[in-house]
């Protein structure tokens, strides 16, 4: 029997070089390659954290209607948060009262941001105490 005689394909090559570079690029980066940089997970400082929930929590107490009630830790707030929220809160009943809703959310800002500062400034980096939940 005679061999068969194959007629060689003009495309043969081509197919087999994309077929090679699509194995390497479904494989991804080589061994010593570095992964992309993306960016870096943003952090929220304690004194910000707190000074955000209190915001946002005595905003929506002051409203009209009360708010969402609720207590504090349903706000997500610790027991020394809450009773940051509770002073704010009382300050900004009285502004409100005296000088308006626009001079009570102001208020709210203003003293959230100091008392939380406070409040973080000397316990370091971590606001919980050595024995368990933060107060």
């Amino acid at each position: 029997m005679a061999a068969a005689r194959t007629v060689p394909r003009p495309a043969a090559p081509l197919v087999a070089a994309l077929a090679l570079a699509a194995s390497l690029l479904a494989c991804g980066p080589g061994a010593g390659s570095k992964p992309a940089a993306g960016p870096s997970p943003a952090t929220t400082s304690p004194q910000d954290l707190c000074t955000r929930l209190i915001v946002h929590w005595a905003n929506d107490q002051l409203r009209p209607d009360g708010g969402d009630g609720g207590d504090y830790q349903e706000f997500g707030l610790s027991d020394g948060q809450n009773n940051i929220l509770i002073d704010v809160l009382a300050h900004a009943k009285t502004e409100r009262k005296d000088h308006g809703p626009a001079a009570a959310r102001e208020l709210i800002k203003r003293e959230a941001k100091q008392r939380c500062e406070s409040r973080y400034a000397s316990r370091g980096a971590s606001p919980a105490p050595a024995g368990g939940w933060p107060t």
